[in-house]
């Protein structure tokens, strides 16, 4: 008997003997995940009234054979138990399931609501095992059209999953700090805060812990976010106890002996890359490397003029040390009189590698840079330990089989509206269209335009974009893969990020929520959240593909 995995943290998927089971139904997917959450059989009227309630019974059950029939052809003919009035994974299946297991260990972590100074080791592991397990909420990004009952159903069950998920992360928190481990308690916190972030109480706790681990900044942060989440929300202050912790908070960054010193910036240094000098820095000194592959403009300096991009990188910089560089032609990079192609970029890729001593990195491929690191990874798979995708596609133009993208000519119009505006924040509505109100963040972006590149030299960079097709290489990628992709995002289209996912073999797709472009932009723990959870799977040697 092979050993089978039903994945349903995030969009459901099979597993069998370690290869995701291609089940191109949506609604053959959702029955099976119905079903194996159910554990017992369902009567075929049941069954075809749930998923197509729109069709008489006769109609409904001969949709439910059909199928059915698609799920013994996809999945495996063991797998289902087709009794002439029910249906029912078979027993012999023996179908592991990630929220089972979440649930069982949640509920042995819990058990006998000990208080946190009681709970022993094994409590404690079963509490991490649980939170561990729960990578994003159920069935995360899918859903089906006109199955009402079938949605009640999936929202039921996150919402009861979520709810387990912050006792658990409660008792965590509790548990740290009845030892005095405030700084350990910060990521729980930081994760149930994520759950419901107009969750006052959750910024308190979040608050409390920076400043009892002598980040009185951090605490300070916190408090401005949660200002700012209530008043755009609800339009009102923060409650007085809040505020308390504020002022606490504020008078304790007066004293030196806990104030802990702002993170240097780090000097660009230069490496020689065939005929052209690439600039680079690092960031942080965690277990693995995260080496950053940008979109079209960058500048190793002018990044940390934004204060929230600044927040994302000192997130990632507790976990991985960061590999920045300025692409030839763009940022402090040596300027070139050509358009730098995808083989350009991968030399100074490994030109910045080398430099640095960083044998075997994980990509951060973002926007434009997702092509390059795809490229990159199926080329020097010996020379990477996984790859993260965050809002990117394979092929810059449509095509009947991408529709995801700009056509030749709607590219033109939006490049010469580009080129025409140059200078100023041009883009910024499709690249951050939750901030683009925000004068601070249109200064920096219009300064970042012009300290990057030049209109000339960039409109060959956009071009050269418009033109790639990776698509013929991503079976070729062997390395741990990360795709991240916002269901809203004005600026590259999700479709185009699912593409990408299911052309590279064993990748992981999470759709997260949202309209901006930019990850740091908007609900950033989403963004961090399964990030950190690959590189510490990648760190721990664990295979991340269980994300």
């Amino acid at each position: 008997m092979s050993q089978m995995h039903m994945k349903l943290f995030g969009p459901p998927r099979l597993v069998r003997d370690g290869q995701v089971a291609k089940i191109g139904l949506r609604k053959a997917l959702a029955l099976l995940a119905y079903l194996a959450v159910g554990g017992r059989p369902h009567s075929r009227d049941a069954l075809a009234t749930l998923f197509w309630p729109e069709s008489d019974q006769q109609s409904g059950r001969a949709s439910l054979r059909r199928t059915l029939y698609l799920l013994n052809q996809t999945a495996g003919n063991d797998v289902l138990d087709l009794g002439a009035e029910t249906v029912a994974i078979a027993t012999a299946a023996d179908i592991r399931l990630d929220v089972r297991a979440f649930q069982q260990a949640a509920s042995a972590g819990l058990h006998g609501n000990k208080p946190p100074e009681r709970v022993d080791a094994e409590a404690h592991a079963h509490l991490l095992a649980a939170a561990e397990l729960y990578t994003d909420d159920f069935l995360a990004g899918f859903s089906l059209l006109h199955c009402p009952g079938f949605d009640d159903w999936q929202s039921f069950h996150r919402d009861a999953l979520s709810q387990t998920l912050a006792q658990v992360l409660g008792q965590l928190i509790r548990v740290h700090c009845a030892h005095g481990e405030y700084e350990q308690a910060i990521p729980f916190a930081r994760r149930a805060l994520a759950l419901d972030p107009l969750h006052e109480p959750a910024h308190r706790e979040l608050i409390r812990l920076y400043a009892s681990s002598g980040q009185p900044a951090a605490a300070l942060r916190q408090f401005e976010e949660c200002a700012r989440i209530l008043d755009d929300e609800f339009g009102v202050r923060p409650q007085p106890e809040t505020i308390r912790l504020y002022e606490s908070a504020r008078l304790a960054g007066h004293q030196p002996d806990i104030v802990r010193p702002a993170r240097s910036r780090p000097d660009a240094r230069y490496v020689g890359s065939s005929d052209v000098h690439i600039a680079y820095h690092t960031v942080g000194q965690g277990p693995v490397d995260l080496l950053f592959v940008s979109g079209f403009i960058s500048h190793l300096e002018q990044k940390w003029e934004e204060p929230r991009l600044v927040n994302f990188i000192d997130r990632l910089a507790e976990n991985a040390r960061l590999i920045f560089f300025d692409k030839r032609g763009v940022g402090l990079s040596d300027r070139v009189g050509y358009p730098p192609t995808l083989d350009n970029t991968m030399d100074d890729m490994l030109a910045v590698m080398d430099a640095v001593g960083s044998d075997r990195p994980v990509l951060f491929g973002l926007s434009e840079g997702g092509p390059n690191c795809a490229l990159f990874a199926a080329t020097y798979p010996e020379r990477l330990s996984g790859m993260i995708l965050y809002g990117t596609l394979a092929k810059g133009s449509y095509a009947d089989d991408h529709p995801w993208a700009l056509t030749e000519a709607q590219f033109e119009v939006w490049l010469g509206h580009m080129m025409a505006q140059w200078g100023g924040p041009v883009g910024i509505e499709y690249f951050a269209p939750g901030a683009a109100n925000d004068p601070d963040l249109c200064c920096w972006w219009a300064r970042m335009l012009r300290l990057g590149s030049s209109p000339g030299s960039v409109r060959a960079v956009l071009e050269v974009m418009r033109d790639l097709d990776v698509r013929p290489v991503l079976s070729d990628v062997r390395v741990p893969t990360l795709v991240l992709h916002r269901s809203g995002d004005k600026a590259i289209r999700v479709g185009a990020g699912r593409c990408l996912a299911a052309k590279i073999p064993g990748a992981a797709f999470i759709e997260l929520p949202g309209d901006d472009h930019w990850p740091w932009i908007g609900d950033m723990e989403s963004v961090l959240h399964p990030i950190e959870l690959f590189l510490a799977a990648i760190a721990a040697c664990r295979p991340p593909t269980d994300l």
